[in-house]
């Protein structure tokens, strides 16, 4: 739901991203309302990707019941989640990311404090070759006003800030910008791939600092 001019924005320039690569682009704009989704949304050979934006309204919990068993039945090959938070580290945005973490992938990742600029993300370079490559026309990738996800594992890591070093094999990472989790790991080898991410103003026509129009152009 968008209940805002920022959120309308970053919304509607999604569909027109997906749709401008020549995509069949299917929109569901009422998560928060009961029975918009249900298992017979995701049929088989439904989608290919699935794109859950999050924004200002909470999602019915019979909505994200929803998309959580097609997350784990691989009811489409990936999901993309952006569960824009505007910041903030509680609130049930954050608390359902973090959750989805926890229940596909085992990832006890713990919200940092809020990051509240605008920030150009590095690729995680030092993540698997296919990954990287998958990633590679979005480096950087710019985002902000969300907050960084702590206690990652190395190998989930795909988006840091500028100055992080890269993660070292094996290690415990703070500062992750944005998460991925592949089929393999996802739900024990059953689910879908998953990207996720605690923001979505990279959507947006333009970045904002301060929460005031700077009148730069995202591209």
């Amino acid at each position: 739901s968008a209940s805002s001019s920022s959120a309308a924005d970053a919304l509607n320039n999604l569909v027109t991203e997906f749709t401008s690569a020549g995509d069949t682009v299917t929109h569901i704009k009422t998560l928060d309302q009961a029975g918009a989704i249900s298992a017979a949304t995701f049929g088989p050979g439904a989608y290919d990707l699935v794109v859950v934006a999050r924004l200002i309204a909470p999602f019915d919990t019979g909505n994200l019941s929803a998309i959580n068993q097609a997350i784990a039945n691989r009811s489409a090959n990936g999901f993309a989640l952006l569960y824009d938070t505007g910041g903030a580290a509680s609130g049930s945005a954050a608390s359902d990311l973090l959750a989805e973490l926890k229940v596909a992938a085992n990832i006890d990742a713990v919200a940092s404090a809020p990051v509240i600029t605008d920030v150009n993300f590095q690729l995680n370079t030092s993540n698997s070759p296919s990954i990287v490559s998958s990633f590679s026309g979005l480096n950087p990738l710019r985002g902000g006003y969300m907050f960084y996800m702590n206690n990652v594992p190395a190998a989930n890591v795909l988006y840091l800030p500028p100055s992080e070093p890269l993660p070292a094999s094996g290690t415990m990472v703070n500062n992750v910008a944005a998460v991925f989790i592949p089929s393999t790991q996802s739900f024990g080898g059953s689910g879908a791939c998953l990207f996720a991410m605690s923001d979505i103003s990279m959507f947006e026509s333009r970045n904002y600092f301060g929460g005031t129009s700077s009148g730069v152009i995202n591209t």
